[in-house]
């Protein structure tokens, strides 16, 4: 009976983990290294996770951007830890998984200048990310989930968006950008998955094993 019901429980662990997913918390980078977007190329990416951020710049950039590995926590920020600060105009376009059909990030905006684009679509934001709750951008539904604000520029919180995402990315002027993921409904896309559940369905199988061992 107990082994019967530590297989279902194996079993129902590995279920609970999303089966295609990609996850960053940016932890695997090193805080202060900075990253540039030169006008005019050659495009610089930033890896994480196995994601590759692509650097880009805003279209009315008129100097070199720069994407700073901060490390620190804001009250009441979503964003903490390790997270990437983009400078001047600047921002990552992001190498997608097949068949993604929502991603989402944790945001801290603190002046603004922020345009998302998605699916070849682009959206002015400003230093107001709210006002694009409930929109879509390359129908795609935006939504916030504001945590708090000081002050008429800064915002943090998090953002989702849900739908068929071929191609995403974003560019801003003091902007922390953290926590991304990504889900897609390819089965044929590996999972990455979060910090902390990867080693859930090996826990679950290492006690079967053992209870196994002192059944025979």
């Amino acid at each position: 009976m107990m082994l019967k019901a530590l297989i279902l429980a194996t079993t129902m662990s590995l279920s609970v983990l999303p089966a295609q997913a990609a996850f960053t918390d940016f932890s695997d980078l090193t805080a202060g290294d900075n990253f540039f977007g030169p006008i005019g190329g050659p495009n610089n990416t930033i890896t994480s996770s196995a994601i590759a951020f692509t650097i880009i710049n805003a279209a009315d950039a008129t100097e070199d951007g720069r994407i700073t590995v901060e490390n620190g926590t804001f009250a009441r920020d979503p964003v903490s830890g390790n997270h990437l600060f983009f400078q001047n105009r600047v921002g990552v376009a992001v190498d997608l998984l097949p068949g993604t059909e929502s991603l989402s990030f944790s945001f801290n905006s603190n002046y603004g200048n922020v345009t998302l684009a998605v699916n070849d679509e682009s959206l002015f934001a400003g230093s107001d990310l709210v006002k694009l709750d409930g929109t879509t951008i390359g129908d795609a539904l935006v939504s916030i989930d504001l945590f708090g604000s000081s002050g008429p520029f800064t915002q943090f919180g998090t953002l989702m968006l849900e739908g068929d995402i071929n191609d995403f990315s974003i560019t801003g002027t003091e902007f922390a950008f953290d926590n991304f993921r990504a889900e897609s409904n390819d089965s044929a896309t590996p999972s990455v998955p979060e910090p902390g559940t990867a080693g859930i369905p090996l826990m679950a199988m290492g006690g079967l094993m053992l209870l196994y061992r002192r059944l025979v």
